[in-house]
């Protein structure tokens, strides 16, 4: 009987985005789960995005270790939408139509991480456009913020700074090697924000201390 209503859930949880004008295939598939939604997104060109929802858990880790979102996490091949189980479509549709203000980048030098960059800007200079045709006088469009985490915990937090203007003040004691790191890292993100502001859009710095999940 459980097989039967899983047969029959896709096909009766489509039929109400078809009532609100959306054009949807529902189809069941059986076998790992993880597995066969990374199959689907590589083997189907249509496919541009999965949206999934999270545990809604708290912390640092909010998704669940060996779970199927957490897989997915890891090997799709498309983007990735997680959406926290409790948000409210209101509040979903607000996200999508917001201005935004600021658009935060966490990079650790790291090849891996400037991959987040590109779409960062090409998102941020979208919402200048989209600002600029609703003629929004409040709103410049968004900047970004580039941040960089260093485990010392003898690193004085350094709030967000325009180019060129992030003056670190070491604390009595900090370890010279310590030193040496985090003044590369503040070299590495100036050089990075000056690619990004050569392109038109606002950009800051920021270099704090901690556990960079948190």
């Amino acid at each position: 009987q459980g097989r039967t209503q899983m047969k029959h859930y896709p096909e009766a949880t489509s039929e109400a985005l078809r009532d609100g004008g959306l054009l949807v295939h529902a189809e069941m598939i059986e076998g790992d789960p993880a597995a066969a939604i990374v199959s689907r997104a590589e083997n189907e060109l249509l496919v541009e995005m999965i949206v999934m929802t999270t545990h809604g858990r708290r912390g640092p880790d909010p998704l669940a270790i060996g779970s199927v979102t957490e897989q997915v996490r890891h090997t799709s091949p498309v983007h990735l939408l997680l959406v926290h189980p409790a948000e409210s479509m209101g509040s979903l549709r607000r996200f999508y139509e917001r201005a935004y203000h600021t658009i935060l980048v966490p990079l650790d030098g790291s090849e891996l991480a400037e991959q987040a960059l590109a779409p960062a800007q090409l998102l941020a200079a979208a919402n200048a456009r989209a600002v600029a045709v609703a003629g929004a006088k409040d709103c410049k469009g968004a900047n970004l913020l580039l941040l960089s985490v260093t485990p010392s915990p003898t690193l004085a937090q350094v709030a967000g700074e325009p180019i060129g203007s992030m003056n670190i003040l070491w604390p009595e004691g900090t370890n010279t090697r310590v030193a040496s790191e985090v003044e590369q890292l503040r070299h590495y993100l100036c050089e990075t924000a000056k690619s990004v502001a050569a392109t038109g859009i606002p950009v800051e710095i920021q270099i704090t201390h901690g556990d960079p999940a948190e």
